[in-house]
């Protein structure tokens, strides 16, 4: 119920904001492109790479940097029949970074993004209570009104169907510091057309330079390739489609975990409405694949495939400076219950 719900509320804003005419000229603005926004479910974060993303690329000699916030809050209490596989987690990850990308040529960028994680009780859970009780469409698990706001907890049992419980993450208090960083390469092999879209193909790499044994990376290097692309669909109105395919890599912690898949897939598809010529609206959906194929399914945080909806607005402060606030909200447990996110950018 709550996913159609997310749908139809996106499919009733995206049809008023078609209709809503503005005289403003379709040549003059300047798209900003996909909510850099990503999964950071706890269970999930070690299998992000890139940021989405536009297909254009920077012109050669040219900078562009980003500075993001995004606080991810996650209340959830799942386990079986017998309590072998329980997760429970009470939490808010915060994480800030630094993103720059280079134009080595008019036709390929360079990016790096450099995150600093903490994980922590945080502040969204009175807001996230609040707004459920105002949209009722939006619900959490009822294990959130028996939790303390701002505290922090995160346990995982795992069984092997017919095996022992063996306790995975046993927290009270959780970790901060400098996550995995990421390298990127991105090529624009297809300029956009009338007919065709703008096609870039990319490579990713995650680096392991964020601590294991806080959770705070996978300890391994994770890659992955994407396909990004973007057109304009009207005189006020962009479309951005990016799919990626990202090697599974986690931290020993989640080492008896058996069965996971080899690689899993996120897609991301986004339209972008200008209101005026420094003001739009980003509408963005997110789906994508579980490592977690044969853990039982019951534990929907974990065997379920993530998606989320995003609705976003972007302004332009000038010609070189932009700023984005955007909420996020899951379709299921896999994806953290509600996040807010928030950038400037700027090009130079």
């Amino acid at each position: 119920m709550k996913r159609f719900f997310l749908i139809a509320a996106l499919a009733f804003l995206f049809i008023f904001c078609f209709n809503f005419d503005i005289s403003i000229a379709g040549d003059a603005l300047k798209p900003h492109g996909p909510v850099p926004i990503k999964n950071y479910h706890p269970l999930y974060m070690y299998f992000n790479t890139a940021m989405p993303d536009k297909a254009e690329t920077l012109a050669a000699g040219k900078y562009l940097m980003d500075i993001d916030y995004t606080a991810s809050n996650v209340v959830l209490k799942q386990h079986d029949i017998n309590e072998a596989n329980y997760l429970q987690l009470d939490m808010e990850i915060q994480r800030v970074s630094l993103d720059l990308k280079y134009g080595l040529s008019d036709e390929l960028e360079l990016g790096l993004e450099v995150p600093f994680l903490a994980f922590t009780g945080g502040y969204l859970d009175g807001f996230v209570e609040g707004f459920e009780d105002i949209f009722k469409g939006f619900t959490s698990p009822a294990f959130r009104k028996d939790t303390e706001k701002g505290g922090y907890s995160y346990i995982y049992r795992y069984a092997q169907s017919g095996g022992a419980s063996q306790t995975l993450v046993n927290q009270g208090s959780g970790g901060e510091g400098i996550g995995d960083i990421v390298l990127s390469l991105k090529a624009n092999i297809l300029k956009e057309s009338e007919v065709l879209p703008a096609i870039s193909p990319r490579i990713v790499a995650k680096l392991p330079t964020g601590d294991d044994s806080k959770l705070l990376g996978s300890g391994e290097l994770v890659y992955g390739l994407g396909v990004l692309m973007d057109k304009q669909l009207g005189d006020y109105l962009f479309g951005y489609l990016n799919l990626d395919v990202v090697n599974t890599e986690v931290p020993p912690a989640f080492s008896p975990i058996q069965g996971m898949e080899d690689y899993v897939i996120h897609l991301v598809l986004g339209y972008e409405y200008f209101y005026a010529e420094r003001l739009s609206t980003i509408f963005q959906f997110y789906y994508g694949t579980t490592p977690y194929p044969n853990v039982s399914d019951a534990m929907t945080a974990i065997a379920h495939d993530p998606i989320s909806i995003t609705i976003g607005f972007n302004y332009a402060v000038n010609d070189r400076v932009t700023w984005n606030i955007s909420a996020i909200e899951n379709g299921v447990s896999s994806w953290p219950d509600f996040s807010l996110h928030t950038n400037v950018r700027a090009k130079f």
